[in-house]
C-alpha cells in the first residue's frame, strides 16, 4: 500500500476526550499517510505524545494560531486539517475521498466532508450539486478540512497575530479561491459527527475575524461579500421553508 503524500494536522487542547480522540485519529492515520501531526495544548503545559509527531504549543493559542502552526510546518504541497473533537468511523476513507477529489481534479481548493450540527448547513450554503456526491458551496466549514497548494501559499501569507480563535480563517480561503478559478466543494458522501456550540466568545471572535479579514486583496474583499450575501439569502429561505413546514 503507497502512502498518501496528503500531510495530516490534527488539532487538540484540554477537553474531556479530545486528547484521545486526538490520538485515536492520529493511530488511524498513521499508516496511511506520511506525515500525520498533532498541534496540541494542556492545561497544565505538561507534554503528550502518541502515535505521528506530536507539537506542543501554549494552551493560551486557539484556533488561530494553532492553524498558523499548521502553516509553520506544512510543506505546501496539501493537507488535511482535523479538530479532535470530531467523530467519524473511517478516518482513512476520509483521507482517501479528499485525495480522489485532488488527483482527480487540478483546480481543487477547498475540499470537505459534511459536517453535522454546524452553523453552515449545506442547503444554506449550497450554490450548485457536481455530477457525483460533490456540492459546490459558499462555506465549507473548517472542522474537518483539505486545502491545496495554491490556498496553503495564499493563507501563509495572512498575519495571524490578532486572530488566535481564527475565525475568517475559512473565508479567506473560499474567497481566495473563487477569485482565482479553484474549486470549494463538500463531500456529501461522507458525514462527519461533531459536537454542537462553540466556547469561543462570539464577539470577541467576530472582531478578530472582521480585523483579519481586511487583508483580503480587493478582489478577495468582493467575493467574500458576494458570498456572504449568497449565504444570508439562502439562511432565511431555509428558515422560511422550514417554518412553513411545521405549520
Amino acid at each position: 500500500m503507497s502512502l498518501s503524500e496528503t500531510e495530516v494536522y490534527i488539532i487538540s487542547w484540554p477537553r474531556p476526550n479530545v486528547e484521545q480522540n486526538a490520538a485515536h485519529i492520529a493511530g488511524v492515520l498513521a499508516g496511511q499517510s506520511r506525515q500525520v501531526n498533532v498541534i496540541y495544548s494542556t492545561a497544565d503545559e505538561s507534554s503528550r505524545s502518541g502515535p505521528g509527531n506530536w507539537i506542543q504549543v501554549s494552551d493560551a493559542k486557539y484556533y488561530g494560531l494553532k492553524f498558523k502552526e499548521i502553516l509553520q510546518h506544512s510543506s505546501g504541497r496539501r493537507f488535511l486539517q482535523i479538530h479532535a473533537d470530531a467523530l467519524h468511523d473511517d478516518w482513512p476513507g476520509i483521507l482517501k475521498r479528499f485525495d480522489d477529489h485532488c488527483d482527480a481534479n487540478r483546480f481543487a481548493g477547498v475540499w470537505a466532508p459534511d459536517v453535522n450540527h454546524t452553523v453552515w448547513e449545506t442547503p444554506e450554503v449550497m450554490i450548485a450539486k457536481s455530477n457525483d456526491a460533490m456540492a459546490f458551496v459558499a462555506q465549507t466549514d473548517c472542522t474537518v478540512w483539505g486545502l491545496t497548494q495554491q490556498v496553503i501559499t495564499r493563507l501563509k501569507q495572512f498575519n495571524y497575530a490578532e486572530n488566535n480563535f481564527g475565525w475568517g480563517i475559512d473565508w479567506a480561503a473560499i474567497s481566495y479561491c473563487y477569485v482565482n478559478n479553484l474549486t470549494v466543494v463538500r463531500d456529501l458522501s461522507s458525514v462527519v459527527v461533531h459536537p454542537r456550540g462553540s466556547s469561543y466568545p462570539n464577539h470577541q471572535a467576530g472582531m478578530q475575524q472582521n480585523a483579519f479579514l481586511r487583508q483580503l486583496t480587493a478582489q478577495e474583499k468582493i467575493a467574500y461579500r458576494l458570498l456572504t450575501t449568497f449565504v444570508d439569502h439562502k439562511k432565511a429561505d431555509h428558515k422560511n421553508q422550514m417554518a412553513r413546514g411545521a405549520r
